[in-house]
């Protein structure tokens, strides 16, 4: 959740920066939008989890996924997400 969000804030202070201040940075600016939008997934499953919410176990486990592909830091932290996520103890916290 927190990288997420902290991706997202660069991302908004970026778009900002380009349309405001930069001469010709619709294209770029049109990028971080996108990427400011994809981390919203990230920052509802944190707090969803952070309510206990088995929909956010399932999101998170799905954008887990995802990271696997981003190597090395996305694998690792990805296979920590499985890790955590999957152990019996957290399935029934969550269920």
């Amino acid at each position: 959740m927190v990288s997420s969000a902290l991706i997202a804030l660069g991302a908004i202070a970026g778009i900002f920066f380009f349309l405001f201040i930069a001469s010709d940075g619709d294209k770029t600016a049109g990028e971080l939008l996108f990427l400011a939008v994809g981390t919203l997934p990230g920052v509802v499953g944190g707090v969803g989890l952070l309510k206990r919410r088995n929909w956010a176990r399932i999101l998170v486990l799905i954008m887990g996924a995802l990271a696997v592909m981003a190597f090395p830091i996305g694998t690792a932290m990805g296979g920590y997400t499985f890790w955590v996520l999957l152990r019996r103890e957290t399935v029934e916290l969550f269920a």
